[in-house]
C-alpha cells in the first residue's frame, strides 16, 4: 500500500476494483495500491462473456473501446470531457443514463461500507487486504441473492 495525495489532502490506502454483473452479483476483486489510475485495471475486471461494459469516467480509454466493439461489446463507460470542450447537452444525458444502470455494481459497496462497516482496512498489505475484501464479497453476494 502507498500514500497519494489528491488536491492538498494525503490518503493511505488502497483501492478495490469489481465487477459485477447487471443484478450486483461480484465476479471479479482487484485490490491496488492508492496511486494506481482505474484505468489500468479495466481487462481483469472482464470475464469475457460480456455484452456490456459500464464504468465511470476513470475507466474511460479509447484503446480499450475500439477494442471491446471489435468484439462485439457494446462500450457503456461515461466519457469525460476534454480541457478544451466540455461535454455536450447530449453526452451529460447518456452519461446520466448509463449512471443509472451502472449503480447496480455500486449496490455490493453499499452492503460492504453501510451494513457492515468496512470502511477501513486492518492490514497493512495488499494480499491480507485482497483476501479479506473477496471473502466480504462473496458474503455480499449471498446477501443480494438472499431473496
Amino acid at each position: 500500500m502507498k500514500q497519494t495525495r489528491k488536491g492538498r489532502n494525503w490518503h493511505f490506502g488502497m483501492k478495490l476494483h469489481i465487477g459485477a454483473d447487471p443484478r450486483g452479483i461480484v465476479h471479479s476483486v482487484i485490490a491496488t495500491d492508492a496511486a494506481v489510475a482505474d484505468v489500468t485495471q479495466l481487462p481483469e475486471l472482464l470475464h469475457g462473456h460480456e455484452r456490456e461494459v459500464f464504468g465511470d469516467q476513470a475507466y474511460w480509454k479509447e484503446d480499450d473501446r475500439r477494442f471491446l466493439e471489435s468484439r462485439g461489446i457494446h462500450y457503456r463507460i461515461n466519457r469525460r470531457p476534454t480541457y478544451r470542450r466540455a461535454l455536450s447537452e447530449r453526452w451529460r444525458m447518456i452519461n446520466r443514463a448509463r449512471s443509472r444502470t451502472r449503480t447496480c455494481g455500486e449496490y455490493p459497496f453499499r452492503v460492504l461500507k453501510q451494513l457492515w462497516g468496512f470502511t477501513k482496512v486492518r492490514y497493512r498489505g495488499l494480499t491480507e487486504n485482497l483476501a479479506r475484501a473477496q471473502t466480504i464479497f462473496a458474503l455480499a453476494n449471498l446477501y443480494q441473492l438472499r431473496r
